[in-house]
Formats: structure tokens, C-alpha cells, sequence
């Protein structure tokens, strides 16, 4: 029961960073969208909304205790992983925007990795011979 209410706390702040990263992004990306759109206002508009659905799901089905939970949560981040590595390779010329990648893909691996070892099934403990 601990290692349910550690995997729902850590499901919920690392779900929620990816939220909030996906609608508001980080400073670079914020800076970087007021050069670029100009006719806009600054706030997020709908696709950035959109992004935040998966992990939005992710944490309401960990809350709910729904089976889906863990495809939901190792999948994003899986396919993040995949992503920006793919970008970290394609972007290798660029130094800005591969070292860029590169933390967002170092991260995403982390987050995978850890949620792998949370949802992995652990054997029924035996009872002791004495």
C-alpha cells in the first residue's frame, strides 16, 4: 500500500511538470514564441492545451486505480523518450538545440526508467521457513 501512495505522488509531480511544460513550455520556448508570433496573444492556445491531455489521463487514472494507468504513464514518456532523442540526433549540428534535446531526452529517460521500476510486478513474498 506505501509503494501505491509513492507511485500516486510521483505519478502526480512528475505529470504535472509534463503538463505544465507542454502548455506554458519552458523559458526558451517562451521567449522564443514571443519572436516569433507577434500578431498572437502570448498565452497558450489550443494545441498546447492538447499536449497536456495524455498526461492529464495518466494522473486521473493512477488516482482512480485504473489498469490503464501504467501504459498510460510509461507510454508517454516512452515515446517523449523516442522523440526527443530522434531530435537529439537529427539536431546534432546545432549545439543549442542539441544540447536542448539532450536534457529534454535525459529526462524523459530518467522518468521512464523510474516508472518502469514502479509498475513492474513484484513476486508474492514467501513465507518463512522457520
Amino acid at each position: 500500500m506505501r509503494l501505491r501512495w509513492g507511485r500516486m505522488v510521483w505519478v502526480l509531480a512528475v505529470n504535472g511538470l509534463a503538463i505544465y511544460l507542454a502548455v506554458y513550455g519552458s523559458p526558451e520556448v517562451r521567449r522564443l514564441r514571443s519572436y516569433l508570433v507577434t500578431d498572437q496573444p502570448l498565452g497558450p492556445s489550443w494545441q498546447d492545451f492538447l499536449r497536456g491531455v495524455i498526461p492529464a489521463v495518466g494522473m486521473l487514472a493512477e488516482i482512480l486505480g485504473l489498469w490503464v494507468a501504467k501504459y498510460v504513464n510509461i507510454g508517454y514518456f516512452g515515446i517523449l523518450t523516442l522523440i526527443w532523442g530522434a531530435f537529439w540526433i537529427y539536431s546534432r549540428h546545432d549545439m543549442e538545440a542539441a544540447f536542448y534535446s539532450a536534457v529534454c531526452f535525459f529526462f524523459a529517460l530518467i522518468v521512464t526508467s523510474v516508472n518502469l521500476r514502479l509498475y513492474r510486478r513484484r513476486p508474492a513474498m514467501l513465507p518463512s521457513a522457520s
